[in-house]
């Protein structure tokens, strides 16, 4: 038998000892009675009884009775030290011979000091012999092997080794549901790829579309095919997934003691199966890992029961999977091939969004919705950055065929797998020593019920329940029904998962799963809707009825009406009023029948602002409702003083006005074209006037023209006669026409129109100026003469006053017409739109019945033209055919104001022209009509030079360009064009050169005129003349409207090393530069991968694109391609953005990242399996996906018996580098070499496959060094013999280092020599002493196999002497008399006697523990400072140096504390104490009296202080301090407060309130700073307060003042912020190394106090 031994035992002793004497967590034990008696602790202090595991080392601690005479022969007395023979015996079987029940021989345990300490006695199979049962120990005191009663000591039931239950690993049993589950996740991970992506489509498409005013798709939001799935499956298929893979890894779950319940759904999926089935998954989930965890920790119990569960789960999962397939067949049929028509839609209109972005018109509804334009652009960003793979219906209905065959291969699977675990039930309950307490819920339901009929549960076969508790709603709260056998209803089709809860009488907890299958008790309401439309616009303030029919299988159901969610009303029809403000309201009518089925018919509504003027622009856009040509998507037009497009950005004119440079070109005789010089030529190109560049209006008539100047005067020039400076004289050059009646100079004229020789103007007042020859009363002042040199006003009457409220005037042949501001129309002379086919006399201005809402108006010889807001051009005057329309005599139609064809409400006309020819209309988009004859190629552009006539408006074939802005024709032959770009075009006749050419004849197709290389603003012509108002076109002030030009961004391919541009092109050409905001958003890429941001980019005039340059942000990481979106979100001059959007794929140009296996070092473990986490690492972060297959590879370790094999998906999920895999080890008992097996890697995607892993099994069964002492006589070598046990395994070597006083060395043990012996040589003298002990001492011991080595037993050797004594001399002889006792702190007498043969013997005592011996000799005494049983050693040394001993026991009492000083006043107590027992721990305790809770301070340190607040009276305290020993003092004291104290809140930092002790140096000024509550003045201190005085320092917290103030005099000063006092308190340097407690004592009578400690 090994002997086993404890080592250090001295340093043991005085550790304990130390450790004791410091208050340490050592004092609670209590050391055996007596020094003489034997007593036993067993696996740990303090403990005398011990059970123990497998391999476990039993381990001894306690005292041995001394015997130093007295035993037979065949016995050893003890002679330096106590010393007894330990035997582990059968219980019971302590008589006659003793046997040690391991085998071999007792272990001899050696007693140095009070205690033996830590002795080894045995090791528990399977690495020991010691077998499992209860043993007793035997203390052979004689070490004779013989058990004597009065010598020897049993310590029954001492040892109880308990073996572990053989706890099944899992693996096996999951097996099947691990392939199955490996399976089912890749099934949900490609049903939710495919569903992702269609529900990414549809809802894109349809919120985007439905919100943009797409019937489409507001008719899709509403179909079955989509709302089901959205709802039922998509909030599931990520977590389903993930459980399914968790169970194919299932790590064990160390935190395993508790019971598993599946966790809640949400309160609208109680019977949805899927939602069933995912919390069962989580919950089967959750029991697997617990068991691998009880398994792991050889935790029987719970492990039965996780065992249990997990095979229950098996039986609901099962049964729920059933469900979840019927309910993807349901899903599956949803998905017919109707469905691809609204896939289609949905993938069309994305991809429409994304390569053309939003149309106008659904710009144009979002906008009336109410969105920003900068809302409209993050919309459609958000809809072009959608992706649109091509998925169809049957795709969808391919992914989820799929997802049921693995599910039923699931369903075979968890039969498998239920088998195997109820195998692991049975094994586990067929061991003894597994318990058995916990209950088990158990219940029986039915498979199927219908819906609202109620059926009973059974939960009869439960075990140790005494309470049952159900959870029928999936909320998991088990509060739906109670008892063993409830009557419950469910009311909602589908599967159901009933909970049943248990609980035994001692509260344990257990829990059981059915699934229910509910049917439908009949089928759901069906509802149609009137109107059938479901996108529906309303106009604010305006009301709609709403009409639902509704039928059912049974009975009538009730209809309920919502509007954006909230009640409206009942019943089958509701009418709504559209609020004022613009939105989109969702209007739903749900019809509920009897059973509670549910079904829904809904609108939605756009309201909009009323469009008041019909251009389709409601009032929320238009900036003004009475024009139609004047709104958000019109052209804006130079010079009109109207803003078209109600764009502030596009200018209406250039800065300072629509001011310029006036070309002429044609016939330049006479000066007609205002040159300033003398000439007769004709056919002249464009040449400039001899006017400034401050011009707004030029107007040409036959011979003559005008200017309409900046600053309102008028300049003319041309032949005599109309040129109204009042003289007969022709004029080359431009000049100032005289005032009204030949007075002054004429100003103030807003606008010139001129016809034939007769010239009109409005003034900036709004009144009328002619001049020039009159026909037919054209003056309108009722005055006669044929012509008049001067201008003067068109009057209301003869000599009346001048007509007013003019806006513009239309000079004619024979008529002129006024446009007055009301938009009514006033004539006179010969007007021919009166409805009489000739002309009617009208001498002064008078109104044309019929014509309101006029806006523009252009007369010619033959017909009048009138344009109304709202876009009607109505024609009046004659028969030709630039009447343009259908017309007869009988009811005079042509004098009538009727509309031209084609040209009614909302044409969209917004400029006409007419002359005797022909006539001209322009439209909002620029394209230009044109009616009438073709002569002098007036309709070139339809004719060509062909004779031709256009009875109706017919489009005009223009040259490619931008559209047109302008059109005139009036009193020319030679009709003009103006486009956007300020470019002219004309055609027609050519009469001296008036089509500017150069060149004579017709113009037979549109040209384009180069005015002298200028951009043209406005035009006027005559039949001999052409005119052009001018700027140059690279003037920096011009802007010319931009309303015309879209821009665009193209998608573009970026790179993520060198990032890459956008392309921002324009579809024309400007003439100045165009500035356009953008901003850089995210698509698939973030902020990680690109620089977001925004900026504006500049294309330059005359270029087109322009780029904007991206900055990627290159990383390391393989990605998948990605995106960004560049948003263009503005632009100047009314530009209009075609396409917001563009994406921009960064293509990644990153390596993929390498995946290894990290080896890892594991201790083999007992008899269970040993979890082994195994890390798989990549070598960076990768943007997608990692997938790799793993497997175990047999080393020298073998699958099965060293570990569980295994093989398995890994995956890293994007950005992560790490996965941990939890492989089992399996442990045993044998020793056996490290031995290893392989982890290597398959199949990776993205990734490549890098380093395998290897896992090394170190063996963890414990080798044991022991060393043998023995006796020699000195002069021979002292000798140890060091041995390992077990042998260790062949090739291991154990190094030993060891020393012998000044010899040392290393033995080295193995399989062939596992024993040494190491040697000290002594010397041989003559001197006669006792017996000397050898101590061996072992250094650190190390395994070649890094096994763990133990130190077992160390025996001492022992050096007898040879050398013979003097017979003279006797050893003294010595008594320790009776043993003495007393109170702690007290001297205890100590009364030994010693005798001997001869003088000079000396003698001293020897106490143990907290003790001082007081003097010397026999007769001492000592004082203890701590109650309790001490050894006392009286030792005697004779003259001879011969020794002797005797030892007694001094029992010393506790001694209560003693009251030194108590205080109470109105603000606490302070109590000061002492108390002989140094080490004792006190409480102290005050009963105020007052009927407030007791003051108490436990721990307490004299003084101890408790702060306490009393009201005014007469109160008896009662102070109690009681040590840790029960001593304890009462005292009572009587407390009169006057008034009530002030509140006191303590001292406040820097300063802490006791026990706390304050660290200062001395000489450092100290802020004491306190709070009373508020301001008691600055007189708060009683007399002589504040003052310190040096105290003992007490125990509490240090803690240092770290804030200081300069030393100087004490201060006292009050805060009035913080209702602070401060004290400054100035310590002395000569304080240093003092503790002093400063005492504040107040005026109402209350003292405060705080300890410092000066360093």
């Amino acid at each position: 038998m090994t002997r086993w031994r404890g080592r250090a035992s001295r340093g043991i002793v005085m550790m304990l000892a130390t450790t004791a004497a410091a208050g340490g967590a050592v004092m609670a034990v209590q050391s055996p009675a007596a020094a003489n008696e034997n007593a036993l602790w067993v696996g740990k202090i303090g403990e005398t009884h011990g059970t123990f595991g497998a391999n476990a080392v039993v381990r001894i601690w306690g005292d041995l009775r001394v015997k130093t005479f007295g035993c037979a022969e065949d016995g050893v007395n003890d002679f330096v030290y106590p010393t007894s023979n330990v035997y582990v015996v059968a219980p019971g079987s302590a008589s006659g011979e003793l046997t040690d029940v391991t085998g071999g021989r007792p272990n001899t345990v050696v007693q140095y000091a009070t205690v033996f300490d830590d002795e080894i006695i045995a090791m528990t199979q399977p690495g020991g012999t010691l077998a499992e049962g209860t043993y007793d120990v035997v203390f052979d005191t004689c070490q004779d092997g013989r058990f004597d009663p009065e010598d020897d000591n049993v310590f029954p039931g001492a040892i109880t080794v308990t073996m572990p239950a053989v706890l099944p690993a899992a693996d096996g049993a999951l097996a099947s549901l691990k392939n199955a589950s490996h399976a089912e996740y890749e099934s949900w991970k490609n049903a939710r790829t495919v569903m992702n992506a269609v529900w990414k489509q549809v809802e894109k498409a349809i919120k985007g579309g439905c919100k943009a005013g797409n019937p489409w798709a507001c008719a899709m939001k509403y179909a079955n095919y989509f709302g089901p799935i959205k709802k039922q499956f998509d909030q599931l298929l990520v977590n389903q997934g993930l459980h399914y893979l968790a169970i194919y890894e299932d790590p064990p779950n160390t935190d395993f003691k508790h019971a598993i319940t599946a966790p809640a759904v949400d309160n609208t999926a109680g019977a949805d199966a899927m939602a069933g089935e995912v919390a069962l998954t989580q919950a089967l989930l959750d029991a697997v890992e617990a068991y691998k965890g009880a398994q792991q920790a050889g935790d029987a119990e719970w492990a039965l029961v996780h065992a249990r569960t997990v095979r229950d789960l098996h039986d609901a999962l099962a049964a729920q999977a059933d469900g979840t397939s019927a309910q993807l067949q349901d899903l599956e049929g949803l998905y017919s091939s109707q469905a691809d028509e609204g896939l289609q839609a949905a993938r069309d209109y994305l991809g429409r969004v994304r390569r053309e972005g939003l149309t106008p018109g659904e710009k144009h509804t979002l906008r009336d919705n109410g969105m920003s334009d900068a809302e409209i652009t993050a919309f459609e960003s958000d809809l072009a950055a959608t992706s649109t793979p091509r998925i169809l219906a049957s795709d969808v209905r391919a992914a989820l065929a799929a997802q049921r065959s693995t599910h039923a291969d699931t369903v075979s699977a968890l039969a498998q797998g239920r088998s195997a675990w109820q195998a692991i039930v049975t094994s586990l309950e067929a061991q003894d020593n597994v318990p058995d307490e916990q209950p088990v819920a158990s219940f029986d339901a039915p498979a199927t019920v219908v819906e609202g009929e109620g059926f009973g549960l059974d939960a009869s076969g439960s075990t140790a329940a005494v309470s049952y508790a159900w959870d029928l709603d999936g909320d998991r709260d088990f509060d739906d029904a109670t008892g063993a056998s409830p009557s419950v209803t469910l009311t909602e089709p589908g599967t159901a998962l009933i909970g049943l809860r248990v609980r035994n009488d001692a509260g344990q907890t257990a829990y059981g799963w059915k699934s229910v299958r509910v049917t439908s008790r009949g089928s759901a309401p069906v509802v149609s809707g009137t109107p059938t439309d479901r996108l529906q616009t309303m106009v604010t303030g305006t009301s709609r009825k709403f009409d639902v029919a509704v039928s059912d299988d049974g009975g009538t159901p009730a209809v309920v009406w919502s509007i954006d969610g909230q009640a409206a009303g009942t019943g089958a029809s509701l009418t709504w009023t559209a609020p004022t403000s613009v939105g989109v309201h969702e209007v739903v009518a749900t019809a509920t029948d009897a059973d509670g089925h549910a079904s829904s018919f809904a609108w939605d509504i756009n309201v909009h602002q009323p469009d008041v003027d019909g251009d389709g622009w409601s009032s929320l856009l238009d900036c003004d409702e009475t024009d139609a040509a004047v709104h958000p998507g019109a052209t804006e037009y130079l010079g009109n003083g109207i803003d078209d497009d109600c764009d502030d950005s596009s200018p209406d004119a250039p800065p300072g006005g629509l001011t310029g440079k006036v070309y002429g070109w044609g016939n330049a005789t006479y000066g007609a074209l205002g040159t300033g010089t003398i000439s007769n030529s004709d056919h002249v190109t464009p040449t400039a006037t001899a006017l400034d560049n401050d011009v707004v209006q030029v107007e040409a008539m036959l011979g003559n023209a005008y200017a309409v100047l900046a600053d309102g005067s008028v300049r003319a020039w041309g032949i005599s006669g109309a040129i109204g400076d009042g003289q007969s004289v022709t004029r080359y050059g431009p000049v100032q026409p005289v005032g009204p009646g030949g007075v002054g100079l004429l100003t103030g004229v807003r606008r010139i129109s001129a016809s034939l020789d007769h010239v009109a103007a409005t003034t900036t007042g709004g009144k009328v100026l002619t001049w020039g020859n009159q026909t037919a009363g054209t003056f309108g002042d009722g005055s006669t003469p044929t012509s008049r040199l001067y201008p003067d006003y068109v009057r209301t009457s003869l000599g009346g006053s001048a007509l007013t409220g003019v806006r513009s005037v239309e000079a004619g042949h024979a008529e002129d017409y006024a446009l007055m501001e009301d938009g009514t129309v006033m004539a006179w002379g010969s007007v021919s739109c009166l409805g009489s086919s000739s002309g009617v006399a009208t001498p002064f201005p008078s109104t044309i019945p019929g014509l309101t809402d006029i806006k523009q108006i252009s007369t010619s010889p033959a017909v009048t033209l009138f344009l109304r807001k709202d876009g009607t051009v109505l024609s009046c005057g004659g028969t030709d055919e630039e009447l343009g329309r259908d017309w007869n005599f009988t009811d005079k139609s042509p004098w009538k104001p009727l509309p031209v064809a084609g040209f009614g409400p909302g044409s969209k006309v917004v400029d006409i022209s007419i002359t005797g020819d022909a006539a001209m209309a322009m439209k909002e988009d620029g394209s230009v009509y044109l009616w009438g004859r073709n002569t002098n190629a007036a309709l070139a552009p339809i004719f060509g030079a062909d004779a031709g006539v256009a009875e109706e408006p017919t489009l005009a074939p223009l040259p490619a360009g931008p559209p047109a802005v302008d059109v005139d024709n009036t009193d020319s032959v030679t009709p003009r064009v103006i486009r956007a770009d300020g470019s002219l075009v004309l055609w027609g006749g050519n009469t001296f050169g008036a089509g500017g050419t150069g060149k004579p004849g017709f113009i037979t197709s549109p040209i384009v005129l180069d005015v002298a290389g200028r951009t043209v603003l406005q035009t006027s012509g005559s039949n001999w003349t052409g005119f052009a108002l001018t700027r140059p076109k690279d003037d920096p002030e011009l802007e010319l409207p931009a309303s015309w030009v879209s821009a665009s961004v193209a998608d573009t391919d970026l790179s993520e090393s060198g990032g890459g541009a956008f392309t921002v092109s324009l579809d024309h050409v400007l003439l100045d530069d165009m500035a356009i905001t953008w901003s850089l958003g995210a698509g698939t890429a973030d902020a990680s991968d690109a620089e977001l941001t925004s900026g504006t980019v500049v294309i330059p005039a005359g270029q087109t694109s322009a780029q904007v340059d991206v900055d990627v942000k290159d990383d390391a990481i393989d990605e998948d391609d990605e995106t960004v979106v560049l948003s263009l979100t503005g632009a100047r001059l009314g530009l209009q953005i075609d396409r917001a959007q563009a994406i921009g794929t960064v293509a990644d140009d990153d390596a993929a990242p390498t995946v290894s296996v990290e080896s890892r070092t594991i201790d083999e473990g007992g008899t269970s399996l040993t979890d082994t986490p195994v890390t798989f690492r990549l070598s960076k972060p990768s943007g997608k996906e990692v997938v790799a297959t793993y497997a175990t590879l047999a080393g020298s370790a073998s699958a099965g018996s060293d570990y569980v094999e295994s093989s398995a998906v890994i995956r890293f999920a994007p950005g992560e580098t790490e996965d941990v895999v939890h492989l089992s080890v399996t442990g045993d008992t044998e020793q056996e070499p490290t031995e290893t097996f392989a982890v290597q890697l398959s199949d990776a995607t993205n990734a490549e496959i890098g380093a395998a892993g290897t896992v090394r099994i170190l063996d963890d069964e414990v080798l044991v060094v022991n060393a043998t002492g023995s006796t020699v006589v000195e002069g021979s070598p002292v000798e140890f013999a060091i041995t390992v046990s077990p042998t260790p395994l062949a090739g291991v070597e154990v190094s030993v280092p060891w020393t012998i006083g000044p010899a040392s060395g290393t033995a080295v043990l193995s399989a062939d020599e596992p024993s040494a012996v190491v040697s000290m040589p002594t010397t041989d003298d003559t001197e006669v002493e006792t017996p000397e002990a050898v101590e061996l001492e072992l250094g650190q011991l190390v395994a070649s196999d890094e096994r763990k080595v133990v130190l077992g037993e160390v025996g001492p050797s022992f050096v007898t002497d040879n050398d013979d004594a003097e017979p003279d001399n006797q050893a003294p002889v010595v008594s320790a008399g009776t043993a003495p006792s007393g109170l702690e702190g007290a001297a205890i007498a100590l009364s030994g006697t010693v005798e001997d043969d001869a003088p000079g013997v000396t003698a001293q005592w020897s106490v143990s523990g907290p003790c001082t011996v007081l003097g010397a000799g026999a007769a001492s005494s000592v004082r203890c400072t701590q109650n309790g049983a001490y050894a006392a050693t009286l030792t005697a040394t004779d003259a001879g140096g011969l020794t002797a001993t005797a030892t007694t026991t001094v029992t010393v009492g506790n001694a209560a504390p003693v009251a030194v000083a108590v205080d109470v006043d109105g603000a606490g107590a302070s109590v000061a104490f002492t108390d002989a027992g140094t080490d004792d721990t006190h409480t102290c305790k005050v009963v105020w009296g007052d009927g407030t809770p007791d003051g108490l301070v436990t721990g307490a340190v004299s003084p101890c202080v408790l702060a306490h607040r009393y009201g005014r009276g007469t109160w008896t305290a009662r102070v109690t301090v009681t040590d840790g020993d029960g001593g304890s003092f009462e005292v009572q004291r009587s407390v009169t407060v006057a008034d009530t104290a002030w509140p006191w809140r303590g001292f406040l930092q820097p300063v802490d309130n006791a026990p706390a002790i304050n660290v200062v140096k001395a000489g450092q000024a100290v802020p004491v700073k306190f709070g009373l509550g508020g301001y008691r003045g600055m007189d708060i201190f009683a007399a002589g307060s504040p003052a310190s005085g040096a105290v003992t320092c007490g125990g509490g917290d240090t803690d240092t003042v770290e804030e200081t103030s300069n030393p100087g005099a004490s201060s006292l000063t009050y805060d009035v912020g913080t209702d602070t006092y401060q004290y400054v308190w100035k310590t002395q340097k000569n304080w240093a190394g003092q503790c002093r407690r400063l005492v504040v004592e107040l005026a109402d009578g209350t003292s405060h106090w705080a300890e410092f400690r000066l360093r």
